[in-house]
């Protein structure tokens, strides 16, 4: 019985060829990949239960640092690991709580990117009475050494403050900017006696400062870690 060789010629891919051919594994390993397996151990993303594939699946409860996304649609971006980053789209449709971003994550940066939308804070916020906050164009990115781009707006609805609060909420809003090498935004009220300072420093740590006419020498603080 005679053999048969079967002889194969090593083919050498062009430098498009080879990132077009890995573009292509990532994109099916996305496409099999369970939400849940692709957000597993991500920092700052934590959320009750993720369903459906990774690059779009639903994440139930979502928390990205101590703010409550609620129910959100989510997904990896696949050309953002070709660099070896990792960067999560959210969005929620909506009327009234609607929200949307991009969350990048790796190489010890962190950016989230072009935030807009409404995020629910029943809880408050590190022990201040905040309600929700609204985002618009807001964009963040910190790596070790800092801050090192912050903007966009965002705005602070609190409770009625003074004997019965029985007014209507208050709304503090305020533009996103870097100073040194924390993100700061200056927040205050449209009569501008009611102001809130939000500092996030390097290492993901925030304070929070608010200032009312009643004691202005007294103001509220808070702080934590996203």
């Amino acid at each position: 019985m005679m053999g048969r060789w079967i002889f194969v010629r090593a083919v050498r891919l062009s430098r498009r060829q080879a990132c077009g051919a890995v573009g292509l594994i990532i994109g099916a390993l996305i496409a099999t990949l369970p939400l849940r397996l692709a957000l597993a151990g991500v920092p700052g993303i934590a959320a009750r239960e993720a369903s459906g594939p990774a690059w779009s699946g639903t994440l139930r409860d979502l928390r990205v640092g101590p703010a409550p996304f609620g129910d959100v649609d989510a997904g990896i971006d696949p050309l953002p690991l070709l660099i070896g980053r990792t960067q999560v789209w959210l969005r929620r449709e909506g009327t009234t709580d609607a929200v949307r971003a991009r969350l990048g994550l790796g190489g010890g940066r962190v950016r989230l990117v072009q935030l807009d939308g409404v995020v629910q804070l029943p809880g408050g916020f590190g022990g201040l009475p905040v309600q929700d906050a609204s985002f618009d164009g807001f964009d963040l990115r910190m790596d070790g050494a800092g801050c090192r781009e912050a903007r966009g707006t965002v705005s602070l609805t609190l409770p009625a403050f003074g004997p019965g609060a029985s007014g209507a909420p208050l709304t503090l809003t305020g533009i996103a900017r870097c100073e040194r090498d924390a993100a700061v935004v200056p927040l205050q009220s449209a009569g501008g006696l009611e102001r809130l300072v939000l500092r996030i420093g390097a290492q993901g740590g925030w304070t929070a400062s608010l200032t009312l006419p009643a004691d202005p020498a007294h103001p509220f603080r808070a702080a934590g870690r996203f």
